[in-house]
């Protein structure tokens, strides 16, 4: 039989590395070993090398899948921040800092109203895309709320 007809059994040192350590609260583990058995039958490992690379294939992947989740979380988590940061740069400009502060306070208002009233939403979105925000600029924006960063 040649080595490329067999497959080599997972080796009993590596067991303990099919526990998956990198499962966080709330993920799902039968998600998780679904992936994994994906990845064996796709790869179909060989060698101990083979394998040491597919289990760190198979949480790195793993990782990024969560990586996508998380930061699609946030973006919405934080939009309506970002919504209120770009009405307070449009509606602030030019105008006096006595008055900023009604400003940050009315854009605040507007977002809360953005994310409760389905009309609302739909006309500040149009205001965004006519003062050249478009929801990419949104999202940036939601990053940046969520650094700390605060271009206003």
């Amino acid at each position: 039989m040649s080595s490329s007809s067999r497959s080599l059994a997972l080796p009993n040192e590596l067991k303990a590395l099919l526990e998956p350590s990198c499962l966080l609260p709330g993920e799902n583990r039968h998600d998780f070993e679904t992936i994994r058995q994906m990845m064996i039958d796709e790869i179909q490992p060989e060698t101990n090398i083979e394998w040491l690379w597919l289990l760190d294939l198979v949480e790195l992947s793993w990782e990024i899948l969560r990586y996508r989740k998380l930061k699609q979380c946030i973006l919405q988590l934080f939009r309506e921040s970002a919504i209120a940061a770009l009405l307070q740069r449009i509606d602030g400009a030019g105008m006096p800092p006595e008055l900023l502060g009604v400003v940050r306070l009315r854009s605040q208002r507007a977002a809360a109203d953005w994310r409760e009233d389905a009309i609302a939403a739909a006309e500040i979105e149009a205001r965004l895309e006519r003062n050249g925000y478009n929801p990419v600029a949104v999202n940036a924006e939601a990053t940046y709320v969520t650094s700390g960063v605060n271009f206003t």
